[in-house]
């Protein structure tokens, strides 16, 4: 069974392949995230795929000089042509829109057409699965829930927190808190640097590692290299330099916004046995269960974060890490390929 995965190299994309490949799927990447799709799905069909597994709509859209009527008939045309050659489309649906909200004008009707056109509509859960059928109309596609899994196969540090803080040269009596990912405005990197600027430098450290894609990125760094309490890793993290902070941290602090269907930031605890601090959504809830501390999605979020880390229960902490290593076995992505698999092929029945 050949199964082209596209587009681009990422590590979600990347552990995908592998496992899929392990079942003995030919599944391969094909294309580079921003290649527009619609100039190259000639050379795809070509390879006569039996299936042919979509991800994140942005990233087979390429702008250009093109309008968005021109872009949403290229779609409509590279559609059509996969439906003429009798081959499955099957989406997962890791977001309800892209992460970078400019052109939400385009990417609502770009969304609805790979809605409309899939097979099977793959879901990471099932408030994931409720929330898109609720904001789109589909055809007469199957709908399936298939995990995300957790990234890094396991945690790879070898030393104890004192240890890891001194190979990263922080302090041994504070509490740190370690989030990584890109520096986005959906993750609220404003507001929570605004709440640490608000306590005890002595007590509080926090750590942040990730990609800068704006000038709001590169703003994020600049008000943290003002704070004698923040660090900023600029750049994609390792998988071993993301187990030594993770080994120094006392937890992992997440601020993402309302609208995150999925997010690989409750796999970060799951892959580093870390809880988290997090704002509230569906998601994190449902992979994470009580392996969290929950901050109010609401107005008074930060007010609240703030009291909880003034307020950090270590007891807790230690009880959290025991429950989820108990979550993980669902996330875990041997089986994930394995019910790909099974979910392929039914598509193909």
């Amino acid at each position: 069974m050949y199964v082209p995965l596209i587009s681009g190299k990422c590590p979600y994309n990347l552990y995908q392949e592998e496992f899929l490949q392990a079942q003995g799927v030919d599944a391969r990447i094909i294309g580079q995230y921003g290649q527009h799709l619609p100039d190259y799905i000639d050379e795809v069909l070509a390879d006569k795929p039996d299936l042919i597994h979509l991800q994140w709509p942005e990233s087979v859209v390429a702008h250009g000089d093109k309008t968005d009527e021109q872009i949403l008939d290229d779609l409509r045309v590279m559609f059509n042509k996969i439906k003429s050659a009798n081959i499955p489309i099957f989406w997962a649906q890791h977001n309800l829109l892209p992460h970078k909200r400019d052109r939400v004008d385009l990417w609502k009707p770009v969304f609805g057409l790979f809605a409309q056109y899939c097979d099977v509509a793959c879901h990471h859960s099932q408030c994931g699965l409720d929330l898109m059928k609720e904001t789109y109309d589909y055809g007469s596609c199957e709908h399936a829930i298939l995990h995300h899994g957790y990234f890094h196969k396991e945690s790879s540090c070898i030393l104890d927190k004192a240890s890891a803080r001194k190979e990263l040269e922080l302090a041994d009596n504070a509490q740190i808190y370690f989030g990584f990912g890109a520096l986005r405005p959906d993750k609220h990197i404003r507001e929570l640097l605004g709440c640490f600027a608000d306590l005890d430098p002595e007590r509080h450290y926090l750590v942040l590692a990730g990609n800068i894609w704006d000038d709001y990125g590169k703003e994020m760094v600049a008000i943290a290299e003002q704070m004698p309490h923040v660090r900023v890793e600029v750049g994609f993290i390792e998988d071993a330099r993301a187990s030594l902070y993770a080994t120094a941290a006392d937890s992992f602090i997440y601020t993402y916004g309302a609208n995150h269907l999925t997010s690989g930031s409750p796999h970060t605890s799951q892959a580093h046995l870390l809880p988290q601090i997090t704002l509230d959504y569906p998601y994190v809830r449902e992979v994470l269960g009580n392996a969290a501390s929950y901050i109010p999605n609401d107005d008074s979020r930060y007010e609240a974060l703030a009291e909880t880390l003034n307020n950090l229960d270590h007891d807790q902490i230690e009880q959290q890490r025991a429950l989820i290593k108990d979550t993980r076995d669902a996330w875990y992505w041997p089986k994930i390929a394995e019910q790909t698999k099974a979910a392929y092929e039914k598509a193909l029945a």
